[in-house]
């Protein structure tokens, strides 16, 4: 109440401008076990509602080099970054003490990590490996989830957005993969075609900013995007356009 009213601390005071900002947790929906802000310091404040966006959250992760597994995982199921407002997925986790692992932004980084050390010393490797890091991110992100996670985590992509679109040469066999995943697959084309708009937004102020005399990296982009259009078929390159392409 000291910083907030008077903004001191005991003997010292803040600088002139300051601003305190505070972070609680709700306690409307009773997801989370919180105390109650008194209402008095509670008018002290401007009260603004932030949720988590998996589309920004994505790009941030993207950015940040957090695992493409772990985008590739929450741009297909975007409701399980921060799960907490399905009450039913909240109520199925509870265990005996009334205690539930479900995940948020904070814990798939923490998985994040997780996986980078681990990969470091072969501790995922293998079946057992695996078995292992099902159990390890079941901790993080809650068991049902880690399940739903394995298949991805199994997937390791042999096509590479930001490889792709920075090559100096676009390989055959990319344009190969791409027809037949294009063909075969067309959700994974589509998770695909997600990754290669998330590395070209990452890169967008770059490729803005590039000098007149310096167009070379803002063409081999061009030309290499549109060798991956190119390589899918018409009705996948269609929901590309309308999809994530204008949007």
């Amino acid at each position: 109440m000291q910083l907030t009213n008077d903004q001191t601390y005991d003997s010292m005071e803040l600088p002139e401008g300051s601003r305190i900002i505070a972070c609680i947790n709700p306690e409307k929906d009773g997801t989370y076990d919180v105390g109650r802000m008194d209402d008095a310091q509670l008018d002290r404040f401007g009260i603004y509602e932030v949720t988590s966006d998996p589309e920004e959250w994505c790009k941030w992760a993207a950015e940040h080099d957090v695992d493409e597994r772990i985008i590739r995982y929450i741009t297909q199921f975007p409701s399980n970054l921060c799960p907490y407002d399905n009450k039913e997925l909240v109520k199925t986790t509870n265990g005996a003490a009334g205690i539930h692992v479900l995940p948020s932004p904070r814990s798939w980084v923490h998985l994040d990590k997780t996986i980078k050390e681990g990969e470091k010393t072969g501790a995922f490797e293998g079946a057992e490996g695996v078995k292992f890091l099902v159990d390890v991110a079941s901790g993080i992100v809650g068991a049902s989830i880690a399940l739903d996670f394995k298949r991805f985590f199994m997937e390791k992509s042999t096509l590479n957005p930001k490889e792709m679109l920075s090559a100096k040469t676009f390989k055959k066999e990319w344009t190969k993969k791409l027809m037949e995943l294009s063909k075969t697959d067309t959700p994974d084309a589509i998770k695909f075609m997600k990754g290669v708009e998330l590395h070209m937004k990452q890169v967008e102020p770059e490729l803005v900013k590039s000098k007149a005399s310096d167009k070379v990296m803002l063409k081999t982009y061009a030309d290499n995007f549109l060798a991956i259009m190119e390589s899918l078929t018409p009705e996948l390159q269609i929901s590309v356009v309308n999809d994530i392409v204008i949007t």
